[in-house]
């Protein structure tokens, strides 16, 4: 205890509770999703519950834990999606993916970006997962989620 009084001490208990990890909610809730893809003239900005419920930090957009997959067909539609965090006295980007749905078998994938992606800087920047450059089957509640909202939007 002698050690906590001195300004070194304090100084190196309050050094070890900054890098203490925060719970996922303290880092900011998902509290927008936007969808930019081929034929979309812009993006479409979205608040649905099922669209916006993957965490930044938590990753579960994707199946990560069941490991990477093979990439899918490039021809098929990829869809960048950016999940926007709000951050208390700001609301930002915080982590972006790829998804890509299989028609003939409805699998959907993410794509982590990888060293020379566009995003890879701000996801990393967010979080380090050791999983970028890869893609991983996504989350199907949520890929069809989004795969609703953009068919909604083609609707005339």
């Amino acid at each position: 205890m002698q050690a906590l009084r001195s300004p070194f001490g304090v100084f190196f208990v309050f050094c070890l509770a900054s890098l203490a990890p925060m719970p996922g909610n303290a880092k900011g809730a998902t509290v927008q999703v936007s969808i930019s893809g081929p034929g979309m003239q812009a993006p479409i900005h979205t608040t649905d519950p099922a669209a916006i419920a993957p965490n930044a930090w938590g990753g579960n957009f994707a199946l990560l834990d069941a490991g990477p997959v093979p990439e899918p067909d490039r021809n098929l539609p990829r869809y960048q999606i950016h999940l926007w965090v709000d951050l208390g006295d700001s609301v930002e980007v915080k982590y972006s993916v790829l998804l890509v749905t299989e028609p003939s078998s409805g699998k959907a994938f993410a794509y982590l970006p990888g060293p020379h992606d566009r995003w890879y800087a701000n996801n990393v920047y967010t979080i380090i997962r050791g999983s970028e450059g890869r893609w991983f089957r996504a989350n199907e509640r949520w890929a069809k989620a989004i795969h609703e909202i953009i068919r909604r939007q083609r609707q005339p």
